[in-house]
């Protein structure tokens, strides 16, 4: 006879992942707010990245530049979009460095790409854009 001996793994396996999600959410809740920034772009989506503006933003877009308060700065963005659709946001660089977090990218809108620099600051839970560029990419 052979006998078979079945072991329950599922509270090992749930315990091991609940470990490995509560060692990293510091890591997380930095990364997040990056995250959030890179897909708002990526889509096209201004009212994602005016949630996440400061009470001033240092803006740059095209010929424009000022410094805003986030619903003159989302304007700003929503012009930009509804001229030049995005079809996708590539991250060459990203940096989490002493409350800060620096983004720079290619944001391809048809046949255009733009050099797209952004800069949040602010506690790893709540990470505001202070500075967001958008210019044609001469590279």
């Amino acid at each position: 006879t052979r006998i078979t001996m079945r072991y329950n793994t599922t509270p090992l396996l749930i315990s091991t992942v609940l470990a490995g999600i509560l060692t990293t959410m510091p890591l997380l809740a930095a990364g997040q707010d990056a995250r959030a920034v890179e897909i708002a772009l990526q889509l096209g989506l201004s009212q994602n990245l005016g949630q996440q503006f400061a009470k001033q933003v240092e803006l740059r877009v095209l010929d424009f530049e000022g410094t805003l308060p986030p619903d003159r700065a989302e304007a700003e963005i929503a012009k930009f979009f509804q001229n030049h659709q995005p079809s996708d946001f590539t991250v060459a660089h990203r940096n989490n460095r002493g409350g800060n977090t620096l983004i720079i990218g290619t944001l391809s809108c048809g046949a255009e790409k733009y050099r797209v620099t952004v800069l949040l600051q602010g506690e790893p839970e709540s990470m505001r854009i202070t500075k967001l560029q958008i210019i044609p990419n001469t590279m």
